[in-house]
């Protein structure tokens, strides 16, 4: 046998073996820093969740902060206009922070003492925003758009009738009583003109806002609502869902099928006919 050949199939072998490890290696890197990245932007992805008014209230009476505006987005949503979006989120403070209600700091908010530590820290996965501005880029004009607590869960632009909108899922009351305002309480679906510059809730009673749809070549929504039949502050999977139809000029909403149909419907369902 040829020990030169040997030798050389024995080095064609080794450098086959040792292309392939750091061909693992260089894959194995690679999905160390995506992991990296990916839990980098799931932990400023996840933003705490906004507790309810009556607690907010509770924290403020006995001086304790325990959430932290933040701003962390800054979205075109007119590009004729040049308007623009901050949505404004909030972080979980770890430690909450003693308030000092008479006193303000230079940047607004309230004087911060010292620490407080004994409390319930409310974290919750899922994304809220507790208010939006607008921000004209023409005069650097700034307006809130909320004046109360509020927990928006959805923000949509759209574009109807050759006109800018934005489409807002909110709540502000907590209607499931689980101590939080968050996508499981009622929602209100809110639309805001970026030209006339103004905000309109679209509201319905003993409903959840679940989804809209819009006709084309029409300034009118088509609105889901989950409707809470049992009256428990909280819609879910065995509740019916209704539509009504919401008109963007007139600001009118109504139902989308006559009461006499939807009559019609359930009596052949119950097979009454």
């Amino acid at each position: 046998m040829n020990i030169e050949k040997i030798k050389e199939f024995n080095q064609k072998i080794l450098a086959i073996f040792g292309s392939l490890a750091i061909l693992l290696i260089a894959i194995l890197i690679i999905w160390l820093l995506s992991s990296l990245f990916h839990d980098f932007s799931s932990r400023r992805d996840s933003v705490t969740e906004i507790v309810s008014n009556e607690k907010a209230s509770e924290n403020y009476e006995k001086n304790i902060r325990t959430h932290q505006v933040s701003f962390e987005d800054f979205k075109l949503v007119d590009s004729v206009n040049l308007i623009y979006i901050i949505p404004v989120s909030q972080t979980a403070l770890e430690l909450a922070e003693y308030v000092d209600k008479k006193n303000k700091s230079k940047d607004g908010t309230m004087g911060l003492l010292n620490m407080y530590s004994d409390f319930d820290n409310f974290y919750y996965d899922y994304y809220s925003y507790n208010n939006l501005l607008i921000y004209d880029s023409r005069d650097a004009s700034i307006q809130k758009l909320f004046e109360t607590r509020i927990s928006i869960n959805k923000i949509n632009l759209e574009k109807i009738g050759n006109k800018f909108y934005i489409l807002l899922a909110a709540t502000d009351r907590d209607t499931n009583k689980d101590g939080i305002l968050d996508k499981n309480d009622f929602k209100t679906l809110y639309i805001y003109g970026t030209i006339n510059k103004k905000l309109i809730g679209i509201e319905s009673e003993n409903t959840d806002f679940v989804n809209y749809e819009i006709i084309k070549g029409k300034n009118v929504l088509v609105i889901k609502y989950g409707l809470d039949k049992n009256k428990n502050g909280y819609y879910g999977w065995d509740e019916p869902m209704i539509m009504k139809v919401y008109n963007i000029d007139k600001d009118t909403l109504s139902e989308l099928i006559e009461p006499e149909l939807i009559s019609d419907l359930q009596n052949t369902l119950d097979g009454k006919k």
